[in-house]
């Protein structure tokens, strides 16, 4: 009878955490979308197409699906949980912040996104 009440207490601590991790993922997710109201402004500085512009924005879509396939596999065989999501939100900041150090390049504006 204890047995069953220690782990009931402990599944709802970790369905809590849970929640928290998946809403800062998607918070992460969707910061891509904040440079939507300034692609004018980007095209202009840079003298591109609105196309080439709003790869900015999907670019990042299209590599968390790629990256969603290999974090499954390396979270089901090699590496913790606590470990890939302190690695993975390093390197969001760390491409988020790039940028604006080196914003005179747009290929390196692309590759920060990815």
């Amino acid at each position: 009878m204890e047995t069953t009440k220690s782990i009931s207490g402990s599944s709802k601590s970790y369905v809590s955490k849970t929640r928290i991790g998946v809403l800062a993922v998607s918070s992460m997710g969707m910061a891509a979308l904040a440079i939507t109201p300034s692609y004018a402004a980007i095209a202009s500085n840079f003298s591109l197409s609105n196309t080439s512009v709003q790869m900015l924005t999907s670019l990042p879509n299209l590599f968390m699906m790629l990256a969603g396939l290999i974090i499954g596999k390396l979270t089901a065989t090699k590496l913790n949980l606590k470990t890939l999501t302190l690695s993975a939100a390093i390197l969001v900041i760390i491409g988020g912040f790039l940028p604006l150090a080196f914003h005179t390049n747009f290929m390196f504006c692309y590759f920060a996104r990815a």
